[in-house]
């Protein structure tokens, strides 16, 4: 309808503003008064990026879960493994990077890094805090973040890829890792 289109022209003309209080509370209200509308999904998923920015990680996670288009799942994997990160959900980022195993794969090299890099950076965080076989996540992960070496993603890994070397009793390499990043 013509008032529906032009509730969603303003809520576009407040996100373009860059006004998110605005925009988010005329899609709350939007959502309650056309509970049937064909712009539902693209309304969870600019409430979910609204959430990001404003760090509910929780919230938008909820946001991005309620999506049901392949597209606009994808579209937010790097999102949703974000706050999965800052919610230190672990064990999901293994599971939902899985899942996606080769989304960005043959697309877009940058994006698939950063899915690697988030799931690299799961899988240390489970060798230091796991209890059970910790070995198994610190080697996965050595092996992930060293595959990010000259990759869009080599100045994020040397931090997490030293500590893993000194956590592991390695310092050999953290040294050497050093050496060849200083170059």
């Amino acid at each position: 309808s013509q008032e529906e289109a032009l509730f969603i022209r303003r809520i576009v003309d407040f996100w373009n503003e860059g006004d998110l209080l605005l925009t988010k509370n005329h899609i709350e209200e939007f959502l309650l008064e056309n509970p049937d509308n064909s712009y539902e999904e693209e309304l969870h998923l600019l409430l979910g990026e609204i959430a990001l920015k404003n760090g509910s990680f929780k919230e938008a996670l909820e946001e991005y879960e309620s999506l049901e288009s392949p597209e606009l799942i994808e579209h937010t994997l790097l999102h949703r493994l974000e706050c999965l990160m800052e919610t230190k959900n672990y064990s999901e980022i293994l599971s939902l990077s899985e899942k996606h195993a080769n989304t960005f794969a043959e697309t877009d090299l940058e994006k698939h890094e950063s899915k690697q890099f988030f799931e690299a950076i799961a899988l240390f965080a489970l060798g230091k805090f796991s209890t059970e076989n910790p070995e198994k996540y610190l080697e996965k992960a050595e092996k992930e973040l060293s595959a990010l070496i000259g990759s869009s993603k080599e100045q994020q890994i040397i931090k997490p890829l030293s500590e893993l070397y000194s956590f592991s009793k390695k310092p050999e390499k953290a040294v050497k890792l050093f050496l060849e990043m200083s170059e």
